[in-house]
């Protein structure tokens, strides 16, 4: 019989401000629009963010949200209380699971889905990053599970573990195309956001772990001293100690902080270029990530200026106005800056990538292990 109903497992405190909370409930609202009841399984934690998911995030209230008891002292012993905090979590899964044994079982947390190792079914895990080590424990759940992989890079990395092409399906991130159709020009925007006509503006919208770029643009802007660099979102203390930095040299930096999801298509149509500097330093940038932000991008008219790396040509060479720099050289995204005509604009077809397509193609791979 067919499958009717998805548990979606997140060990995390949603709402959140970082981008995997806005993944995890879009996929949500895709899936239950694919014709799944579905529920999200969160642990019950403390959060300084108030409001209710559905009020937090542009989502519908079309899938139900369980929270599940836990044992938190994350914030008074890190290391420790998020083992504690894990465990307790997979334990109350684990018991949940045993009430609903038709149900899809999916996750992008690897520690979650160790609920489902004794039992009788198998879960689906959207995979975004590798356990930085892999036990015999691991390999043993890994024969369990189907696979969801962000890209290319994550589907070889399995394969050259022993896991058959035939359980792994690559499905790249997705975009809200009602929310990011753009409905103000440049002009409207600046108008609304209080920001000059004259300035040209190159943006990054997204979080500012290092391996995301960030110093190389705080560096670039140095070298460009007739572009504005706005920088959107970031937690409090990475925008105080970035902010820091970028005072010591440049005045041509803006930091604008986090905002609310639905606020970025504004902000994205301030921007003369949209930049991705990510990192080619680290594994999961260079090869594994498939970063929301680059369809965000994709979704405006504007060039897009991105590190040269696998995982950002992955999804890019497929559509026009994306350029590229060396990635983790100033030097290189400067240059190349220079060369952009920025006026220009691009007309880009995103409906492939949907967040509804993307859950009925997943559900489409998914359906004769289930």
């Amino acid at each position: 019989m067919k499958p009717t109903r998805l548990i979606y497992i997140a060990n995390s405190r949603i709402p959140t401000d970082k981008a995997h909370g806005i993944q995890i409930v879009k996929m949500c609202e895709a899936f239950a629009g694919a014709g799944l009841e579905v529920e999200l399984l969160i642990p019950r934690r403390k959060n300084i963010i108030s409001e209710d998911i559905f009020s937090y995030y542009p989502i519908k209230k079309s899938f139900s949200v369980r929270r599940l008891f836990t044992i938190d002292f994350v914030g008074k012993i890190p290391r420790l209380g998020f083992l504690l905090q894990s465990i307790t979590f997979a334990y109350a899964v684990r018991k949940y699971l045993k009430q609903q044994p038709e149900a899809i079982v999916y996750s992008r947390d690897i520690f979650s889905l160790w609920a489902i190792r004794r039992l009788s079914r198998k879960g689906i895990y959207e995979i975004h990053d590798l356990p930085s080590k892999l036990t015999k424990r691991h390999r043993t759940l890994f024969r369990r599970l189907v696979f969801v992989a962000i890209s290319n890079g994550l589907r070889k990395a399995l394969l050259e573990m022993g896991i058959e092409d035939s359980r792994i399906l690559v499905a790249p991130d997705g975009i809200d195309l009602e929310l990011f159709r753009a409905s103000a020009t440049t002009e409207q925007a600046r108008r609304q956001l209080n920001i000059p006509f004259g300035q040209k503006i190159v943006m990054y919208a997204g979080h500012l772990y290092r391996w995301k770029g960030v110093e190389i643009l705080l560096e670039a802007a140095r070298n460009s001293p007739e572009w504005f660099f706005y920088i959107i979102g970031g937690t409090a203390s990475d925008v105080y100690k970035y902010g820091h930095l970028a005072a010591e040299g440049s005045n041509n930096i803006k930091f604008i902080g986090h905002r609310k999801y639905q606020e970025i298509p504004l902000y994205l149509q301030v921007a003369d270029v949209l930049t991705l500097p990510n990192s080619g330093k680290q594994t999961v940038s260079r090869l594994y990530t498939s970063p929301l932000k680059l369809f965000e991008y994709l979704s405006t008219s504007k060039p897009i200026l991105a590190s040269d790396l696998p995982s950002i040509h992955e999804v890019a060479d497929r559509f026009t106005g994306v350029f590229y720099f060396q990635a983790d050289d100033p030097i290189s995204l400067t240059t190349e800056l220079q060369k952009l005509k920025y006026q220009m604009k691009y007309q880009r077809d995103l409906a492939p990538y949907s967040w509804i397509n993307r859950a009925k193609n997943i559900l489409t791979f998914v359906s004769q292990d289930l």
